[in-house]
């Protein structure tokens, strides 16, 4: 059910989410109901080039973070991977890495 809304175009899209959750909900049905059931893969706090892919991301050269690099812990999902019941990586997730700095001293003045 649809919450109270008196503006025509909120009404329109709340119509239009509720299709796209009612979508999301049977899907999610089938994916557990079908044997052996599907899981999606979206805690691991580690990068593990099996289970994941790295997302290529642009930067403009003055972003680019001096003295960091790329750590192997994940900053967050843009795509969950999908694992039959028993584990088979049917589609890996695509995640950001977090930076960490190359630095192993800093000096303080």
């Amino acid at each position: 059910m649809l919450p109270v809304v008196h503006a025509p175009r909120a009404q329109e899209v709340l119509a239009q989410l509720s299709d796209y959750i009612k979508a999301c909900i049977r899907l999610a049905w089938r994916m557990v109901t079908q044997v052996p059931p599907l899981q999606l893969e979206y805690r691991s706090l580690d990068f593990d080039k099996a289970l994941h892919k790295l997302a290529r991301c642009q930067c403009n050269t003055d972003d680019q973070r001096v003295g960091e690099v790329l750590s192997e812990n994940i900053a967050c999902y843009l795509w969950p991977a999908l694992l039959e019941g028993g584990g088979r990586i049917i589609f890996p997730g695509e995640v950001l890495c977090k930076y960490e700095s190359n630095f192993q001293d800093y000096v303080h003045i």
